[in-house]
């Protein structure tokens, strides 16, 4: 059961939705994970023995501030650091998000909803789709844009993902508005696939004087990349990435190269990691991480839901921190393997690749459940 002890009164929710005033209350109740549905994500990832959202923030501000520090502003609440998700506007459909978080994601399901005849496939996809009732991006409102510019006055760190916030016309004016505020924007944390490079946002970054982290995600090399976050182009990202790197201020930037532990990329990885090391050594003054962070079972492309043979034919390769996302994945009863192959197959049919070709050993263990 999980309870939390540090909520505090109704009320003092810097932007006070229903929505928000609502869970507010949830988390107020006996057992919060039983009571919201909306933060099963979390619940599951935890239950798997993995990190959550929840534990992940928990773990760094006790990092970062210390424990007494951090009971001090649960007595003394005060927004310092905001976490913006810039829309949905992006131009990838990755294989392991979800069609709130990619407007392209959104359009692509809904090609492979009308191509598919399928009939349980056919409501897979309807699932999804329906999960957005309303996709009408919150920064083309004037009054949601306005809010969150408002809010952000306050603050002096920042926390932006998306969509993705660089393919997002609106961006440039929402970071030029974080430089000249009152408060001083002292740190930012930036996600983005690193499909787009531009040298305004990069000259804009680089007025930041503490830390400028970004994290760049990436999930394979060559056509595997191109195929689990299509369209992308490799080769353009990978030149993209080293300007980043490049061009951002060395003083105070950090890079975190970012992949998504799921199905395709246990066995990228270790081509992700060949591609950060290289960076390091062309970069050796630039400060320059690789970060691992596993899919949850809520989503069809994760591990969980792939062959237990393929996933022990994995584990021969896996480090620890992989191996341990594995054996929680040998562990889980409710697979779907089917829906999961068959969603690559449809994939690559909209991309015109030969899926089998791509990936050819989780092919080996998984052409047995559409044969």
């Amino acid at each position: 059961m999980h309870t939390w002890e540090n909520v505090k009164d109704l009320g003092n929710i810097s932007w006070p939705t229903d929505r928000l005033v609502n869970m507010q209350k949830k988390m107020l109740e006996p057992d919060i994970e039983k009571n919201s549905p909306e933060c099963k994500l979390c619940w599951q990832q935890e239950n798997m023995g993995v990190p959550s959202y929840r534990t992940s923030y928990n773990e760094y501000w006790f990092n970062k501030l210390g424990m007494d520090k951090v009971y001090e502003r649960i007595d003394n609440p005060r927004l310092n650091t905001l976490d913006v998700q810039f829309g949905h506007l992006c131009n990838n459909s990755c294989v392991m998000c979800n069609t709130s978080l990619s407007s392209h994601l959104f359009n692509t399901k809904n090609k492979l909803y009308k191509n598919t005849t399928d009939p349980e496939q056919k409501e897979f996809y309807k699932q999804d789709i329906d999960y957005i009732t309303d996709h009408t991006d919150w920064t083309v409102n004037e009054y949601s844009y306005n809010k969150v510019l408002e809010t952000c006055e306050i603050v002096d760190s920042v926390k932006i993902s998306g969509g993705e916030p660089l393919f997002n016309p609106k961006f440039s004016h929402f970071l030029e508005h974080l430089l000249t505020k009152k408060i001083p924007l002292k740190r930012i944390h930036l996600t983005t696939n690193g499909t787009i490079y531009k040298d305004e946002i990069i000259e804009q970054l680089n007025k930041i004087n503490e830390v400028i982290h970004l994290k760049l995600s990436v999930e394979a090399t060559g056509r595997q990349e191109e195929f689990i976050r299509w369209p992308t182009v490799w080769q353009e990202k990978e030149q993209n990435i080293r300007k980043f790197i490049k061009n951002t201020r060395q003083d105070c930037s950090v890079f975190e190269i970012s992949t998504c532990v799921q199905s395709l990329t246990l066995l990228t990885i270790f081509k992700v990691e060949k591609f950060v090391e290289n960076l390091k050594a062309e970069f050796p003054d630039k400060r320059i991480n690789f970060n691992k962070q596993p899919v949850g079972k809520g989503d069809i492309s994760s591990s969980v839901h792939s062959d237990n043979e393929y996933l022990l034919y994995c584990k021969n390769f896996a480090t620890l921190d992989v191996e341990k996302y594995i054996n929680s994945a040998l562990d889980f009863k409710d697979k779907k393997t089917r829906a999961q192959v068959l969603y690559y197959l449809d994939l690559a049919k909209i991309q015109g690749v030969n899926f089998a070709e791509l990936f050819p050993i989780y092919w080996r263990y998984h052409k047995k459940y559409v044969e």
